[in-house]
């Protein structure tokens, strides 16, 4: 990353877009897409594109809602996706389920 870029964003909480500068939202979309694609290797045939970008723009409204967001988003978006596959294996097993009870009537 750019040092110039770095030394233009300070900690602290980012949900005012209008108070960052242009390089440090670009630092925060580069990282959430890193974020999202690490995601997407880590959970490869578990879970969607979509499910991934909900589970990371979650994990963005949160952090930022904390002292030092970029030190939060990462932990906070593996723990969305998680939970999202687990929601996910949960209802694909309780349709797997129900499947079953219907052939058998």
């Amino acid at each position: 990353m750019n040092t110039q870029q770095n030394e233009n964003c300070q900690p602290g909480g980012i949900s005012n877009f209008r108070q960052i500068s242009t390089a440090c939202q670009n630092l925060w979309q580069q990282l959430k897409e890193t974020i999202h694609r690490n995601l997407a290797a880590e959970y490869s045939g578990r879970l969607d594109h979509r499910k991934l970008q909900q589970a990371v723009n979650e994990a963005d409204a949160l952090a930022a809602h904390t002292p030092y967001p970029a030190l939060f988003l990462p932990a906070l978006a593996e723990e969305k996706a998680h939970a999202i596959a687990n929601w996910q294996a949960r209802q694909n097993q309780l349709l797997r389920r129900s499947e079953s009870f219907a052939l058998a009537a």
